[in-house]
């Protein structure tokens, strides 16, 4: 049965990390606010803070890895936006309350 994990959002940070751990392996994720762009970005590392995917755009509708499966480190999961109420992007306002960002696991 897969598992889901939601992503912890640190009100009123707009750049920091912290670390996870998705189907048994340490990962750092970085999330980041571009107010230009009004939107929140995504990077994954590995447990020694190398970047594995930097600067993917937290979009409804796509799954974050999957463009990336080849790359050694992936996780084999997805990483999915999760809206409650609509089909509202997330922003400064919305994220970790309505919008959520989120991994299916596989185990």
């Amino acid at each position: 049965m897969p598992n889901l994990y939601t992503f912890p959002i640190i009100e009123n940070a707009y750049n920091y990390k912290y670390e996870v751990t998705l189907d048994g392996t340490a990962y750092i994720i970085q999330m980041q606010y571009n107010s230009r762009k009004d939107g929140w970005f995504f990077s994954l590392h590995d447990n020694n803070d190398e970047p594995l995917v930097s600067g993917l755009k937290v979009k409804m509708g796509s799954d974050l890895l999957q463009q990336f499966r080849h790359i050694d480190g992936i996780p084999s999961g997805r990483i999915v936006v999760i809206n409650w109420d609509d089909k509202e992007e997330a922003n400064l306002l919305n994220f970790g309350n309505k919008v959520l960002l989120s991994y299916i696991g596989d185990a």
